[in-house]
């Protein structure tokens, strides 16, 4: 799946209502955040758009200033800032995405482990 499906709205986020800049569309999607070389924490993601994503995250201490946050179901990694936080609710900023499935970049090969490791179980 392209990273760039969520530039066009492949998740219906042009029909949806909202007085954001940008709209957003509910979702419950299955996530991980990415804090450094091999610190990842499961999250949901509950809320998505074009430019952020709303996340629930269990316990989290100590967040840097950003992160990467992959989309298990669609193989899509975004590096991401935090914009606001309300414990167990996060939201962050895309600042660019990669299909995981095609990315050479070496900094994504434990994420790219993690998430066909993820695929192989979602499909068994």
């Amino acid at each position: 799946m392209p990273a760039s499906r969520f530039k066009s709205g492949g998740f219906g986020l042009a029909d949806q209502r909202d007085k954001r800049a940008r709209r957003r569309v509910r979702v419950n999607l299955a996530g991980l955040i990415c804090f450094g070389p091999a610190v990842m924490a499961d999250c949901t993601i509950r809320d998505l758009s074009e430019l952020g994503a709303r996340l629930q995250i269990g316990n989290v201490l100590g967040l840097p200033p950003e992160v990467l946050l992959v989309i298990l179901s669609e193989g899509v990694v975004f590096r991401a800032r935090w914009v606001w936080s309300k414990p167990p609710l996060f939201g962050v900023e895309f600042l660019e995405a990669d299909d995981l499935a095609r990315t050479t970049r070496p900094a994504y090969a434990a994420l790219r482990r993690t998430w066909q490791a993820w695929r192989e179980r979602a499909e068994a």
